[in-house]
This record gives structure tokens, sequence and C-alpha cells, in this order.
């Protein structure tokens, strides 16, 4: 709070490009906190909403980081951060020298240096911070961030990260947000496939499903059992984080173990649960619906048993 007639610092423009499930609770955050907004989305009628909160709509990426000190991409996938990042009406086009770019999405360390190597001589820094954590933990400002590049640069744009994120993490030079996110999304393809299979587990052993549940809870104490498989036992996928996107990610995740040259045996019935859910048509819903390929197998289980 300032004294009476103290001139408060303005806040940076900011310059947000996706408005997609994450994206949107991300960006009406940083409006809600008083930041000047400037978004582009491919699909206009996502910023919508925006423009009636007070926002500017840029009719191109490149003109979204003319008019803004720190841009801010979150897209969902590497192909896509290439085709905001590149091209005439693209967002490198449009960063003005001492401006900074704050890539958010999940797109791998590959990406994170393709996108410095095209800012190389303009002057403009960069950030890859991804982030943990669902559409719901974005709207309520609890997202956690995982930050790659000079503290300097971090620091400049944490007032931003704090309209989203409880906790922001600067793990490395450029690139080792990326590799962060990739190494925590990979426990949770573990986890989430895993806890798919239990829950089948005790339905076929005659158990409660939300009984497990709630040991898992209390002895575990996270509350992602109860949110995914809440999820799993009422058959409701509306997406926090679509299959498909788990796919990507899986994608990913093969390549950075590679390039580690670290065999890891579980990636790949883990990556062909989540493709065998993409061909059955879920992949549109949330990867809590990979449960759903179990789903009769555990009457087929059930009915041996008693034959």
């Amino acid at each position: 709070m300032g004294f009476p007639g103290e001139r408060l610092p303005m806040k940076p423009t900011i310059a947000w490009i996706g408005l997609g499930t994450m994206g949107t609770p991300m960006a009406q955050r940083v409006l809600r906190g008083g930041f000047p907004l400037v978004v582009h989305n491919r699909t206009a009628r996502r910023a919508e909403p925006f423009l009636a909160a007070g926002a500017r709509l840029a009719a191109t990426a490149r003109e979204a980081a003319a008019a803004a000190e720190i841009t801010i991409t979150m897209v969902s996938s590497p192909e896509a951060l290439d085709e905001v990042l590149g091209g005439p009406d693209g967002v490198v086009a449009g960063l003005a020298q001492g401006s900074l770019l704050l890539d958010m999405g999940t797109s791998g360390f590959p990406a994170a240096l393709g996108a410095e190597s095209l800012l190389a001589g303009k002057g403009v820094s960069f950030v890859d911070a991804p982030v943990l954590g669902s559409r719901g933990a974005a709207q309520e400002g609890k997202l956690v961030v995982m930050a790659g590049g000079a503290r300097k640069d971090i620091d400049r744009v944490r007032q931003v990260l704090d309209a989203f994120a409880r906790a922001v993490y600067h793990v490395g030079p450029i690139g080792a947000g990326q590799k962060m996110k990739l190494a925590a999304n990979f426990m949770l393809a573990h986890l989430l496939s895993g806890l798919a299979g239990a829950l089948a587990l005790a339905r076929a052993s005659g158990l409660s499903p939300s009984d497990l549940v709630d040991v898992l809870e209390a002895g575990l104490g996270s509350p992602y059992f109860r949110a995914k498989g809440g999820q799993m036992i009422a058959g409701a996928f509306d997406a926090d984080f679509t299959v498909d996107l788990v796919r990507k990610d899986l994608r990913l995740i093969r390549r950075a173990l590679e390039e580690a040259e670290l065999p890891f045996p579980t990636i790949e019935p883990i990556a062909q649960m989540f493709e065998e859910a993409s061909r059955r048509g879920w992949g549109g819903e949330d990867g809590a619906a990979v449960a759903k390929l179990w789903w009769g197998r555990e009457a087929e289980a059930s009915g041996k048993r008693a034959q």
C-alpha cells in the first residue's frame, strides 16, 4: 500500500498467447491482478470474456508481442509453440529489444533451446516455466511453477507468476524447467495408470473403491487420489488434462529418456494404455478416463471367481 500522493509503479503490459484449458484461468488471474493484458488465440471467440473484462485482442501473435513488455505462451505442444513463435506474424517478429518471452507450456527441452535460438541477437530474455497442477489449481492460484533461466529474468516475471502460482522454483538454466516438468509428469503418469488399476483390483476383489481412495488419501496424504479416484469411480471425465495431452507428454518423456540413455521398462506399457484410450475415442476426456480400459474386465474376473 502506498502513502497518499505516492505514485505506485505501473505493472508491465502482458501479452498472453494461448487460451486453452490451462491458459484461460491463468490469464484470467493475471487480468484480475491488475496487469494490462493483450490476448491472442487461434480461436478468437475464446478471447471474448477477456475483452468484456478489459483486455485487448490482438489479431496476430506478432501484434500481441509488440504491445507488451512480457509475452507469455501457453500452448499445447512443441509444434504449436513453433507455430506461434515463428513466421512473419509470430511472436518473435513482434518482440522488442528489452522484452521477455516466458513459455509456460510443456514442450520439452529441445523446444526450449529452439525458442532461445530464435531470440539470439534480439536483446530479448527467455524463461521456460511449465506448471504443475490442474485447471482447478489454476483457477485458485495454486499452480507450481518450474522455471529455467537467469535468476534476474525469473525475478522480473515473479509478480506475474504470483498471480496464479503458490510456489515458484528456479530449477536451473534455460531448459531446466522443461526437464523438471517431464520428470514430474513421468511420476504422475505412473500414478494415474496405477490408480486406475488399483481401483479395478479393489472392485474385482469385492472391495469398495471409495474405501480404497480413503485409505490412500489417509495413508499418503495427497488430494490427488480423491480428485482422480473420484472421477474414475463416478465415471465423470470432464477434462482437467486430457488423454491426448497425457499422450503428448509421454512422447516427450520417451524422448527425454532416450536422450539421457536411461532405459525404463514402464514407459511403453503406460504409453500404450493412453494410446488405446485415445483409439477408443476418449482423447478429449480427462486422463482419468484410462480407467475405462478395465471396465468389463472387473465383472469378468468376479464371474470367474464365482464359478
